[in-house]
């Protein structure tokens, strides 16, 4: 018994799946992550810089296409999103139920997940202004 498959069929198939879980997943994902852990202009620069990244990926696809062939293209982009999660998994603390001041607190120098303080330096109480809103 011969069975032929047709493999530009399930290459086709195979990116529609792609292009359909990523759209579904990390496109949308990464815009409501970034509004949850950054706060003020903070956001403002992530999201340039994120789509800065992008206009290079664009720039060079086609290129990588042709050095690593479709199926180490889409490798690569798959190992390196799985190294991206490891990152936010172990590097990006939860946020949930923070307020704006407590999200400072806990990434600015000196902090729970901020770079550490260098000799000499002393760790200084911000001055946030949280001003409420009345209706």
């Amino acid at each position: 018994m011969c069975v032929v498959y047709d493999l530009a069929l399930m290459k086709l198939l195979t990116i529609c799946a792609y292009s359909f879980l990523f759209n579904l997943t990390n496109a949308t994902v990464v815009n409501v992550y970034l509004v949850e852990i950054s706060c003020d202009i903070a956001f403002g620069v992530a999201l340039v810089v994120m789509q800065l990244v992008i206009l290079i990926e664009t720039m060079t696809a086609l290129q990588m296409m042709s050095w690593l062939s479709p199926e180490g293209f889409f490798l690569f982009y798959a190992v390196t999103s799985f190294l991206g999660f490891l990152f936010v998994y172990f590097c990006i603390g939860e946020t949930m139920h923070l307020s704006e001041k407590e999200k400072k607190l806990m990434y600015q120098p000196g902090g729970k997940l901020g770079r550490k303080l260098t000799l000499g330096e002393q760790w200084e109480q911000p001055s946030v202004v949280v001003s409420e809103m009345s209706d």
